[in-house]
Formats: C-alpha cells, structure tokens, sequence
C-alpha cells in the first residue's frame, strides 16, 4: 500500500489536489498492526532506491520510519476476502484494485465469487492486477485483457460493450511505435517474404531429419484429468474420435472435411471451433482459420488456444511482432501450455533475439514433457511430443545452452 502511494506521489502529478484513498486488506492482524507503524529495517529496503529511501524515510534508532504523508493516504482493514460482506464491497467504490497471489489459493467457486465482488465494486473503466502467476481464465468475462509496460491487467468491460477482439497491434509499425495499451483488431493474413520461413514449414524439416529419433508414438486419449475438448454427443457417436484420428495420421484435409460434415446439432463450441482452426492452419487455409480465431476471441478474449493459433497465423502473414503477441498473451493466459512458449523461441531466434530465445526453448522443453497429449495432437502440427522434444533440445544446443 505504501508503494502505491509513494508510485503516485513520484510519477501522478496531474493527481495534486485530488482525493487519494488506498486501502490495505488482510487477515492477519498483527501484521495490520506492523503495516500501520510504517516501521522498516534496512534489510526491508534492500530493494528500495536509495533516492526514494531517502526522500521518504527517516532513520530513527536504525529503523527506517516512513514519512506522514505517505502514512496517511493508506488505511488497513482486518478483513477475509473470501467472505461477502455488503458493507465493504459497494458498487463503484474503487477505481484499480490489486488482488495479487490470493485467488490461487483458492477453490474455483470462491475465486469467481470473489471476482464478481471486484467488478460489482470497481468503478466504471475500472482495472484489476493479480499476480504473476493467477489470470481470470475460467473465472469471468467482465473484463478485457490489458498490457502496458510488460504487465497484463484486466479493465472492467462497460456494461454492454462488445468484447474487444485481439489485445494487440499487428502493423509493422508496432515495433517503431510499441503502444502497449493500444488494441487493435488483425487483419487478414497477407503475403510474407520468401525468405521467411514459417513455423510450420521449418519444423517440418527439421521433423524429417530427426523421424528416426521418434519412435514413440503419441496416445491420443489424455490422461484422466484432462478431458477431451468435445462435447458429450460428439463422444457418445464417435464422431470426434474419427476427426482426431484422421488428424493424428495426417490426413488434416479429411479430418477438417469430417468436422465441417458434422450435423449441426453434433457442432460444439469453442473448443471444436478451435479445433477446427488448428486444422484449417494444417491445411494452409490461414485467413479461414484467422477468421475464425477472430471469431472465438470476440466470445472469449481469454482463450489461450486461440491467441496461439492466431500467432500462427500471424506468423505466416510476416507479422512477427503481432505473432509474438498472441503467443505472449497465449502464454500468459495458460502457463502450462507448451507450444506458445516453442513458438516464442522461433520467432525470437528469428528476429535476432538470441538471449529470449534460449529462455522460451527452455520453458518449453520442461512443459512439452508434461504437456497432455491431445493438447499436443491439435497444436503440435502433426508432430509427435519426440519430435518437438528433439527439435527443442537442437535449437538450446544452436543457442549455446545444454539440453
């Protein structure tokens, strides 16, 4: 809380005059009781700029005690979050709120009941942080996706707003003129430079040069927690399983025929929908597949299997730092997901970022071991989990890690 204030007092002077209320909420009292004294050591501060620490403490008996001012913009509140209580979550209250590593801790029910209180009581354009490690994925759809600065957040939809479809650019001038708030829908895919080779095309080549090393053939019904992405008719009539199959031995041009045949009443939802895109992707069919992302992330702008295939898409157009994005939010979104993270790697050891590149081949070689298998099938491109094993080990070797 004296963070955030002292974060206003630095760099909001266009908020001199203005009321500033910052409420500090927790459950423990004794450490309410500490946060009030505005009492540190130097340990405490270790991280703190010296130009700050001197501005706005003062030492008294090798303790470091924070200036009145900052002191008084922050009251604390003994309270449980997890709880509904009507007398502090009153609508249009607060104007940002930060619920960082709490919903982690807590069951999908109370998280999404605690997100609702959040929105109820933020103010019109409201926004909300969480942690690193926490998203709204699963939990509500009141908010757009935001980045600024490196940092995803969450703005409060206006009632009746129309869900804002891709939370990024996709223009070349994006790189000049990096607005990270700026959102924008994607066009079309357009036409690249041949020499710029897409994911897909190098993959399968490097794919071909290592068959030999991929012997283990991929199981495609996953593993008990992690149900098949259909809907319970298409698993009752087998239909899906024979679109599944058609896809695992390549034949992607039968496996989107035998989706697209399907009756309406079998048709799903979002996750045949993207099932779908990943086949028109296979299938070269990108601005189809585009479209239809598009189509799924104006339902839904938080989901992950869409913002990738997207990137994919993106990619093919020659829009690297759009593609870039996509796999970033994607990543963000599902952190155990394993091919946005691949995908990064590619593009970034594509434009020359060597460093970054190595860091997300790393990330995905520890998530392509765990990641489940059907996930593997739709995105993997037709590959087994041996192959992108390989491929992923080669390219940190190329990098100068240790695989």
């Amino acid at each position: 809380a004296y963070s955030l204030a002292i974060a206003i007092r630095e760099h909001a002077g266009g908020l001199e005059g203005w009321p500033v209320e910052i409420i500090g909420v927790d459950i423990n009292r004794s450490a309410l009781a500490k946060a009030r004294e505005g009492r540190y050591t130097a340990w405490s501060l270790r991280e703190t700029p010296p130009a700050i620490r001197d501005k706005y403490f003062t030492i008294v008996q090798q303790e470091f005690v924070l200036d009145r001012r900052i002191l008084a913009w922050a009251a604390f509140q003994e309270r449980n979050l997890a709880e509904p209580n009507e007398d502090f979550w009153q609508r249009d209250t607060f104007d940002i709120v930060f619920c960082r590593n709490l919903l982690m801790y807590l069951a999908p029910e109370a998280a999404a009941a605690l997100v609702a209180r959040i929105q109820r009581t933020l103010s019109p354009g409201g926004v909300l942080f969480l942690g690193h490690a926490e998203t709204l994925r699963g939990l509500s759809h009141a908010f757009h996706l935001r980045r600024s600065h490196g940092a995803f957040y969450y703005q409060l939809r206006e009632e009746g707003e129309s869900p804002v479809l891709v939370p990024v650019a996709s223009t070349g001038a994006w790189d000049e003129a990096r607005s990270p708030d700026r959102v924008v829908s994607v066009p079309a895919a357009a036409s690249m430079s041949a020499a710029e080779t897409p994911w897909m095309e190098a993959i399968g080549r490097a794919s071909a040069k290592i068959a030999t090393l991929a012997a283990e053939t991929e199981n495609p019904v996953p593993s008990p927690e992690v149900p098949l992405p259909v809907t319970t008719q298409a698993q009752q009539n087998g239909e899906l399983d024979r679109v599944l199959d058609l896809h695992r031995q390549e034949r992607f041009a039968d496996a989107l025929a035998h989706l697209q045949g399907l009756p309406a009443t079998g048709r799903p939802d979002a996750d045949m929908q993207l099932l779908q895109a990943a086949l028109l992707v296979n299938c070269g069919r990108l601005a189809e597949a585009e479209a239809l992302c598009l189509h799924l992330l104006g339902r839904d702008e938080l989901n992950a299997g869409a913002h990738y295939v997207l990137a994919l898409c993106r990619e093919h157009a020659g829009a690297l730092a759009a593609a870039e994005e996509h796999d970033e939010v994607a990543a963000y979104l599902d952190p155990a997901f394993a091919m946005p993270r691949f995908h990064l790697g590619r593009i970034c050891r594509r434009r020359g970022r060597d460093s970054e590149a190595l860091g997300h081949f790393e990330a995905a070689l520890t998530l392509l071991v765990k990641e489940d298998s059907v996930r593997l099938l739709l995105f993997g491109g037709g590959f087994t989990r041996q192959a992108l094993l390989q491929v992923c080990r080669g390219e940190i070797r190329g990098l100068g890690g240790a695989a």
